[in-house]
């Protein structure tokens, strides 16, 4: 009987143990397309714009292993706003391979026009004070003008292009430039079709012999065929206007949860 009683324990163990193990599991390993990435309280944002930054910020999420979140809010005067992005991380604790785990979040105050952006986990690395500072003061531009949704997205786009940048490495490094990484490609592109189409010692002479039979004298070709091709490159023009928000950094720092992130504080 007491042999019988120890199994029965054990296995009930276990049972609670696999239970625990999976629901534990399952909250680590949200479905992307089931996580909430924007908490627009403010309601700033159309049906169409929430979806199309939804979009693109899940793509971005997966590809950095990093979630990338944005919070709304409006109606709470002299709130820092420092403090409620930490407090949402603390409650809501979000994070791409768990819970409190690697996050983006941007902070926008509507009422204190004030924004924060913060980096948990590996974006602490990957979006340190000193990028966030320069997405901070790209973004606060288009939200001192009203254009929320343009700023949103612009934050999306600069953290995908900072993300991908090695952490120690600046992002304004000429090897990580599009433009540069464009322009080699086209240049290697037509180093490879000059090696190719170099045949040394070889010349070609095209005469109306080259189309002639000299048995028919019938014509057999009755044209040269060239392709070619052109590459065009066009400036896009900024909008480098004197509007804009204010811009404060003040780095990151430790949530009363005990959670450390990196961070750039602004106002528009």
């Amino acid at each position: 009987m007491k042999l019988q009683s120890r199994i029965v324990l054990i296995v009930m163990i276990f049972i609670l143990f696999g239970q625990s193990a999976i629901s534990i599991y399952a909250t680590s390993n949200q479905s992307p397309a089931s996580k909430r990435y924007i908490y627009d309280q403010a309601s700033i944002l159309s049906k169409e714009e929430y979806i199309s930054l939804k979009t693109l910020m899940q793509d971005v999420s997966i590809k950095h292993q990093t979630d990338v979140m944005i919070v709304t809010n409006s109606g709470i005067a002299n709130t820092d706003t420092q403090y409620m992005t930490e407090q949402f991380y603390d409650d809501f604790g979000p994070g791409y391979e768990g819970k409190h785990g690697s996050t983006a979040i941007l902070y926008v105050d509507i009422t204190a026009r004030s924004i924060y952006l913060a980096g948990y986990g590996q974006a602490k690395e990957t979006l340190n004070d000193k990028r966030l500072d320069k997405i901070n003061v790209e973004i606060s531009r288009y939200f001192a003008e009203g254009k929320y949704y343009e700023g949103m997205y612009r934050y999306v786009e600069l953290a995908d292009q900072f993300m991908a940048v090695p952490s120690g490495v600046s992002p304004d490094n000429w090897l990580f430039n599009r433009w540069f990484q464009l322009g080699l490609a086209i240049i290697i592109g037509i180093i490879v079709v000059a090696i190719l189409g170099y045949r040394p010692g070889q010349k070609l002479k095209v005469t109306f012999r080259t189309y002639e039979d000299k048995k028919t004298s019938q014509v057999i070709a009755s044209q040269d065929q060239y392709l070619h091709s052109t590459v065009t490159k066009s400036k896009i023009e900024r909008n480098n206007g004197s509007s804009g928000g204010g811009f404060s950094g003040g780095g990151g720092g430790v949530s009363g949860g005990g959670h450390s992130h990196s961070g750039s504080k602004g106002s528009f």
